[in-house]
């Protein structure tokens, strides 16, 4: 009988774990800024964010670079792992991680939703702000 129940707990656990929300987070910092700080300050505010919200955190994207551009090797992984359906949301820190110009926001945003994946900017959310 307690193998039985432990079996029962073990599975329960598993599909707890199933139903988290998979996430990626993507981090970027522009060529001339202390670049190893701020990626380590963007990433740790990211899984904070993720852990206190009780999900589940696949991978971590980041590059050194331009916002002028998003051919960005970090970049380019994180929207073809979504492809692959790898995660579920991408958490940043703000959506000028991914681009400095709208057009490419927008692209980057196209992709992702087509993907159906969806993104959350933790320093722009009303919503969040709003419970803070």
């Amino acid at each position: 009988m307690k193998n039985r129940k432990q079996t029962l707990n073990n599975n329960e656990n598993h599909l707890k774990e199933e139903k988290k929300m998979k996430c990626a987070v993507y981090v970027r910092t522009n060529c001339n800024q202390d670049n190893q700080q701020t990626l380590e300050d963007q990433i740790n505010h990211c899984r904070a964010f993720i852990k206190s919200h009780g999900l589940l955190l696949q991978s971590v994207y980041q590059d050194v670079g331009s916002g002028n551009s998003i051919d960005l090797p970090g970049l380019q992984q994180l929207l073809k792992d979504a492809s692959e359906k790898k995660f579920d949301l991408v958490v940043v820190k703000t959506v000028s991680r991914f681009s400095r110009k709208l057009n490419l926001i927008n692209d980057v945003f196209d992709t992702l939703y087509s993907s159906r994946v969806e993104v959350l900017s933790i320093d722009e959310n009303p919503f969040l702000q709003s419970l803070s």
